[in-house]
């Protein structure tokens, strides 16, 4: 586990080179997904350093964030399943991660991303990468670190920066970073002045926060000294007080940003000069500024640790403290989600319908009452013959990051096996040939005359064997209208793609956290200029759509329902919201949500495990049919509940 301090040291440059290669495309796709809901990060060790980078990147972008250590956690279980949560280790192999990552899993984020500098750790090992769920795992050049974190900091936070610049169309420029060596620094520092202190004040403001925790972590882990942490004018409230007590044994350290400059040098010049003050400066005053302030900070670690006759990357510990390290405490062997009485697949079916944190937020008619409803559902369910099912495409059967790429293998197995029984397969799109093509691509030929399509929202259907021109139809005269007078110079214009077919009008946002503000402008316009019963507006997993009044999904569903000789058609979405884009074929009476659900009771229920939504939900749905004759299949109960 230990490694020399200063040959980790040497390894910096080659590993800020690195993160500044590396994809960061699933931290991006992350990002894109959170929609301004809080953040809980989960970190322990140095990676709490990083914890904090990310905390600050979102509230930056005005998201409220919450850094937490793995025990912590256990306080946070209620908000869990309406946070998006990040987990950041360096290695991904102790075992208050894992456990806390069983835990998250347990408690239906969100949405989660693990970023891990190892790949092949047991983390990984144990994570079901799904579109809310995201596992960043690259191996480092240099390799694992000591027993400080020192590169796995560095490049966790450089590939934080660029996807927030990706994501949040943010300016940190990294490039602008030039590496100072230790020994430059030791030089042109005064930190050799602090040398021999047991104690030292850190004070900092802003983008200085991470590497003053990180400072404090490393004197603390490698017995370098006491770190008292305080920002420049909490400083004001008591803790200046230490320096008249122990002056003799105190220094301080000052992190200063150029934002910081004012209030450090006022404050410096007010604490006696028999105190020594050394400055910690950066000409960055952003994001950047932290990972210069860590690298000095590792700096002087290891001057510290010179000093005191202590290798921080091999301090050698004692047995007891490895002990420590490896005690078997599973924190997920507390969730509150376990329960001998309700299974956790009906706790969150309920938990998604009622929009609460848990449970016990309910009265207990209210449980009764719910729990009724669910198994007249599931009973409804499996008592049913089908004959056909309707799916929507994408965040259904195609992954929203993939959505260019077609429906995955699993996806299309179990299709195919349903389609071999000649079961009818209607799949409802808010797009066009694309997804004709895709699918062409994916299922045997001989199956597409059982493959029918609503394209553009079920305004155009047919068989996916029939060569139906797609582009043929006159302009819709209310979306037209609408799109010359209203949105063409509005702001959606600016802020938003904006897609114009015949029949629909699309709308994808530039920043997808702009989305619900475009939805609830649309509707304005909509109401103001009294379209209400010409034009209709739904929201999908990417964007808005606006179409004529009399477009549906529906349409889709009620063709299918004449094909199948009076048997049920099963139907399955994402979107099951109010103004979701499939919320009005999700009233149907046998429908199932992989995503967000309606308030009604009989209907759209998200009935999958907590932590499987998307196209694993609708891959542990599909696999629960069982055929049982040509053209006939049911949904087989037992084997669902066993299902993950």
């Amino acid at each position: 586990m230990g490694k020399p301090f200063e040959g980790t040291l040497e390894k910096i440059e080659e590993t800020i080179d690195f993160a500044n290669k590396t994809e960061v495309k699933l931290v991006s796709d992350f990002f894109n997904r959170l929609e301004k809901k809080p953040l809980v990060i989960i970190g322990s060790g140095g990676s709490i350093t990083v914890a904090h980078t990310l905390a600050l990147l979102y509230e930056e972008v005005g998201g409220i964030s919450k850094v937490t250590t793995p025990y912590e956690l256990l306080m946070l279980q209620k908000v869990l399943n309406s946070s998006n949560i990040s987990l950041v280790t360096a290695g991904g192999g102790n075992p208050d991660i894992i456990s806390s990552y069983k835990l998250i899993e347990k408690c239906d984020p969100s949405n989660l991303l693990v970023l891990c500098t190892r790949k092949d750790s047991p983390l990984e090992k144990s994570i079901s990468v799904s579109d809310n769920i995201k596992g960043v795992f690259t191996d480092l050049p240099c390799g694992k670190d000591g027993f400080l974190a020192v590169n796995s900091i560095l490049a966790s936070i450089i590939m934080l920066i660029r996807a927030f610049n990706e994501s949040f169309n943010r300016h940190y420029d990294i490039s602008k970073y030039k590496f100072v060596t230790y020994d430059m620094f030791i030089r042109e520092s005064k930190i050799k002045e602090l040398l021999g202190k047991e104690t030292l004040i850190v004070l900092y403001g802003g983008w200085g926060m991470p590497a003053a925790v990180d400072i404090e972590s490393k004197f603390s882990e490698a017995a370098l000294g006491n770190i008292l942490l305080t920002d420049y004018r909490n400083f004001a409230h008591g803790r200046h007080h230490w320096l008249s007590k122990r002056s003799e044994s105190t220094g301080v350290i000052a992190l200063v940003t150029p934002s910081d400059v004012q209030i450090a040098e006022r404050t410096l010049n007010l604490i006696p000069d028999k105190i020594p003050k050394v400055k910690i400066e950066t000409i960055f005053n952003d994001a950047v500024a932290t990972i210069d302030l860590i690298v000095k900070v590792f700096y002087i670690v290891n001057e510290f640790g010179k000093f005191v006759g202590i290798d921080p990357g091999n301090p050698k510990v004692p047995l007891f403290g490895r002990n420590i390290y490896n005690l078997k405490y599973s924190i997920d062997k507390k969730c509150i989600y376990d329960s001998k009485t309700i299974k956790s697949k009906e706790q969150f079916a309920i938990i998604r319908k009622t929009k609460i944190q848990s449970l016990s937020d309910l009265s207990e008619q209210e449980i009764k009452f719910w729990r009724s409803k669910y198994q007249d559902y599931i009973d409804r369910l499996s008592n049913t013959t089908f004959g056909a099912i309707v799916l929507d495409y994408d965040g259904t059967i195609c992954s929203l990051d993939d959505r260019f790429k077609g429906p995955s293998e699993d996806i299309i197995e179990e299709l195919t096996r349903l389609l071999n029984a000649d079961i009818l397969v209607g799949i409802a799109t808010g797009r066009g040939k694309s997804v004709r093509k895709d699918l062409r691509n994916s299922i045997h030929n001989e199956n597409w005359c059982k493959v029918i399509i609503g394209y553009y929202n079920c305004s155009k259907i047919s068989y996916l064997h029939e060569e139906v021109d797609l582009s043929d139809d006159a302009f819709d005269d209310y979306l037209n209208k609408f799109y010359q007078v209203m949105l063409k110079d509005s702001p959606i214009s600016i802020i938003s793609e904006i897609e114009v077919r015949p029949k629909q009008i699309s709308i994808i946002p530039h920043d997808i956290k702009r989305k619900k503000y475009c939805l609830e402008l649309l509707e304005e316009l909509i109401e103001k200029f009294d379209y209400r019963d010409k034009l209709k507006v739904f929201m999908s997993s990417h964007s808005i759509d606006l179409f004529n009044y009399q477009v549906s999904k529906v349409d889709l569903l009620n063709d299918c329902i004449k094909k199948v000789d009076g048997l049920s058609v099963l139907c399955i979405g994402d979107s099951g919201e109010h103004l979701g884009n499939d919320s009005e074929m999700l009233m149907h009476i046998h429908s199932l949500s992989v995503g967000s659900v309606s308030n009604l009771w009989d209907c759209c229920w998200n009935i999958s495990s907590p932590s499987v939504h998307g196209v694993r939900a609708t891959k542990s749905y599909l696999s629960s049919l069982d055929v049982v004759d040509s053209g006939k299949f049911v949904f087989n109960k037992k084997k669902f509940n066993k299902a993950k």
